[in-house]
């Protein structure tokens, strides 16, 4: 059985940025599955650090952490920084952007975590 504490996997297509996903938290972390890479949909603003308005999973395909196919990824909100370099990476151009009061960071979550989600939400959580 899973614990009743344990983290809900949110599914997301195409258009939700990281605002989106609600994170209030420095240092907050949550597992998102991405339905595909979204590649050139929605802004990309910075490289392994993006801006709140970048869409979450094309941030994951610039960052090498899913396919074209989608895939899983750890999303973990930071502290703001004062500028994003863009680049061009995974066959996708990020821009850059100025000051925001939060950023957020991208990784492969572990296998164990992932036995750990559930697919469903808690009442009231993501609403």
């Amino acid at each position: 059985d899973t614990p009743q504490d344990a983290p809900w996997e949110m599914s997301i297509n195409c258009s939700p940025d990281f605002n989106f996903l609600g994170m209030k938290q420095t240092g907050e972390s949550i597992p998102v599955r991405c339905s595909r890479a979204c590649e050139e949909e929605g802004k990309l603003e910075g490289s392994g650090i993006y801006t709140p308005r970048s869409n979450v999973c094309r941030a994951a395909h610039h960052a090498g952490i899913i396919g074209t196919d989608g895939g899983h990824v750890m999303v973990t909100r930071q502290h703001g920084q004062d500028y994003y370099f863009g680049r061009r990476a995974h066959g996708d151009q990020s821009n850059d952007a100025k000051r925001t009061d939060a950023s957020y960071t991208l990784s492969y979550p572990t296998p164990d975590y992932l036995a750990r989600t559930r697919k469903t939400p808690r009442f009231g959580r993501f609403l």
